[in-house]
């Protein structure tokens, strides 16, 4: 049985209810789908949908369906009704609403700002008149509450693509940009840290500096390309032989640094682990390097220092 609102009170009080399903909740579909669950069930409607406007669309494509409850059979029963209705809308921007009879039923319509249009449908009856002037405040605070939502999710949008690029630029400032080894800057960070943990915990680490032998010459006989690649093979082979807890970085050119991190209790010990992760170096860069049509063989000068 329809609800009817018959005096200033019930009236008053019906407004209310509908402003207070608005809400302060920001999530945009949330938010309309309270209010409409609301609305449907005070005012006995059969359903109730949210068009809104596509500018950029042509004239017989100009709006998308955004919200529908409990489904959106509107369009299929009453397709050239609708279309009508939000092509009147679009081309009368200073009509509040719009009442149509269609087989028994009417579908009240109410512009929703410029956004689109918000559609009541009452099967076998009529909303009471008071009641479509009591609406209009009610749907436009909705549509104002609506726009704010819409800008804060770009603001949002906007926020994670502004932390997304920062971190990118945060990497990139600690990333060698030929091989994405950490570089100079993050090597002085990293070593900061060992040195402070190795005398922290009394354990030794080691640095372990990797100089390519006789680079320049490739560079010279075969051009900057080729020695860029050679330089990201080696980066590649230097990292998958590395332990998990030891860092590679690219200080420049052809300079390569390892931080060995906890590899003994004594200095002894120290030097002898790094001597056996530096022979496993000079082992995987004697292999041949094949780039195109050419298989360059490497070898690397070493220098090794213990710490802290």
């Amino acid at each position: 049985m329809a609800r009817s609102h018959t005096n200033t009170f019930e009236l008053i009080t019906l407004q209310n209810q509908l402003l207070l399903a608005i809400g302060d909740n920001l999530n945009t579909r949330e938010c309309m789908h309270t209010f409409m669950q609301t609305a449907l069930k005070e005012l006995d409607l059969k359903s109730i949908h949210l068009y809104l406007f596509d500018h950029s669309l042509p004239d017989k494509k100009s709006f998308i369906h955004y919200l529908s409850i409990p489904d959106n059979k509107l369009e299929l029963r009453h397709k050239l009704t609708l279309y009508k209705t939000l092509l009147y809308f679009k081309n009368n921007r200073g009509k509040t609403y719009l009442s149509e009879t269609v087989e028994s039923n009417e579908i009240l319509a109410y512009a929703f700002n410029s956004h689109g249009v918000l559609l009541l449908e009452k099967e076998h009856d009529t909303i009471q008149p008071a009641i479509k002037d009591v609406m209009v405040p009610v749907i436009n605070r909705l549509a104002e509450h609506f726009k704010i939502c819409e800008q804060q999710k770009r603001l949002n949008k906007e926020a994670r693509v502004y932390k997304k690029t920062q971190r990118t630029y945060e990497l990139q400032a600690k990333r060698d940009p030929l091989t994405n080894l950490p570089n100079r800057r993050e090597f002085r960070y990293a070593l900061s840290k060992e040195i402070s943990n190795a005398q922290r915990y009394d354990h030794y680490g080691a640095l372990m500096y990797i100089d390519l032998d006789n680079f320049k010459n490739v560079n010279d006989s075969l051009g900057h390309s080729i020695g860029d690649i050679l330089l990201t093979q080696v980066a590649l082979r230097l990292t998958e032989q590395a332990r998990s807890e030891d860092t590679v970085f690219r200080i420049g050119g052809d300079e390569f640094v390892y931080i060995l991190s906890n590899i003994g209790d004594t200095e002894v010990e120290a030097i002898k682990t790094s001597q056996t992760v530096a022979s496993r170096v000079i082992e995987i860069l004697a292999k041949p390097i094949e780039i195109g049509e050419y298989s360059l063989h490497i070898t690397p000068s070493i220098g090794i220092a213990v710490f802290p």
